[in-house]
C-alpha cells in the first residue's frame, strides 16, 4: 500500500534509557496508533545511534525508503517514530521540522545520573562497551554522559518547534502512576482513553550477564564485525539472513545475575556536578527541577 501524502504524526525522540520502549509497547496496543515495521528507524539522525563517531548510513536514504516502513499502516491512524538518538542531534530537529512542521514530540526525561548508570549497564550487557568501570566506559562511549544533557538538547529542539508541540513526561511516573501518565499521552495526541495489557511491565530493563566467557566471545565477534571494511554494504544482507537476530538471541540468553560494580560515592557526586549546569539550563527552559 502506498503511503500517498500521509506523514508521521508524532515522534518519541528520547531520552535514551528513559522509558521509550515502555511507551512504544503501550501505544502500539492502542487501536488509534499504527505500528511501523521497525521500532527505531533512525532516519533523521545524522550519526549512528550508538556510535557518534560513525555516520548513519540511512540518513542519506530517500524519503520513500523511510515511508516504506509504514506501507502496511492505515493512513487513518496515527503514525509514530520512536528513536532516542534524535534528541541528541540538532540536525534531527532541522530535518524533522522540514519534513513535518506540525509533528508532536514526546520526550521522556529521567534523573540524568540514574539514566547514565542504566545506559552503562545496557551497553555493557549488549557488548557495546567492555569496561565495567563507569568512568572508563563513559570516557570511551560519550553517549553515556551526553544523552543526559537535556537542557542543551531541548534548547536546540525548541529553536525549531514551539513548546506546545512537546510533551515532557517524567520517567518516574512509569512506576508510580503509569495509567495517569499514559492518559496524559493520549490527551496530548488526541487519542481516546485506552488501557492496554501489561501496563505495569517494565521492558528493556538493564540486567546483568550470566557468563563472562560468553560475554567476551560476543564482544570479540562484534569487534571483528565492526573491523570489516565492507560491513556497511554487507549489513543488509546479513540482516536478511538472520545474523542480527541470532546475535540478539545470544545476548538475551546471556542475561543473568552478574552485575557491574556499584558506583562509589565520589563518582556519584562527580556525576551530579557534571549535570548541574545543564539541569539549571533545563529549569530555566521548562521550569523542570525534579532532581537535586
Amino acid at each position: 500500500m502506498s503511503t500517498g501524502s500521509k506523514k508521521v504524526d508524532f515522534f518519541c525522540i528520547g531520552a535514551a534509557k528513559a522509558g521509550t520502549t515502555w511507551l512504544y509497547q503501550q501505544l502500539s496496543q492502542h487501536p488509534g496508533v499504527a505500528r511501523a515495521r521497525a521500532k527505531e528507524i533512525n532516519y533523521f539522525n545524522p550519526q549512528h545511534p550508538e556510535y557518534p563517531d560513525r555516520p548513519n548510513p540511512d540518513f542519506e536514504q530517500p524519503i520513500a525508503w523511510y515511508h516504506a516502513h509504514f506501507e502496511a499502516c492505515d493512513p487513518a491512524l496515527l503514525w509514530a517514530d520512536y528513536a532516542t538518538a534524535y534528541l541528541r542531534y540538532p540536525a534531527s530537529a532541522t530535518r524533522i521540522k522540514r519534513y513535518q512542521p506540525d509533528a508532536k514530540l514526546i520526550v521522556l526525561l529521567r534523573d540524568p545520573v540514574d539514566r547514565a548508570l542504566s545506559h552503562h549497564r545496557f551497553l555493557y550487557q549488549w557488548g557495546l562497551v567492555e569496561e565495567e568501570d563507569f568512568r572508563a566506559a563513559a570516557k570511551k562511549h560519550e553517549n553515556i554522559l551526553q544523552s543526559g544533557l537535556y537542557g542543551a538538547q531541548l534548547s536546540a529542539w525548541m529553536q525549531h518547534f514551539p513548546a506546545e508541540q512537546f510533551l515532557l513526561p517524567d520517567y518516574a511516573r512509569i512506576s508510580t502512576d503509569p495509567a495517569a501518565l499514559l492518559q496524559e499521552v493520549h490527551d496530548f495526541l488526541g487519542l481516546p482513553a485506552f488501557i492496554p495489557d501489561r501496563l505495569h511491565e517494565r521492558p528493556n530493563a538493564s540486567k546483568g550477564i550470566r557468563s563472562k566467557r560468553l560475554h567476551k566471545g560476543i564482544q570479540w565477534l562484534r569487534a571483528g564485525w565492526q573491523a570489516l571494511p565492507a560491513k556497511d554494504r554487507m549489513s543488509p544482507t546479513l540482516t536478511r539472513l538472520g545474523a542480527r537476530r541470532l546475535l540478539h538471541r545470544l545476548y538475551a540468553s546471556n542475561q543473568g545475575e552478574h552485575q557491574l560494580p556499584p558506583l562509589d560515592a565520589a563518582t556519584h557526586q562527580w556525576l551530579r556536578d557534571y549535570y548541574h549546569h545543564d539541569q539549571q539550563k533545563l529549569k530555566a527552559l521548562i521550569g523542570w527541577s525534579h532532581w537535586a
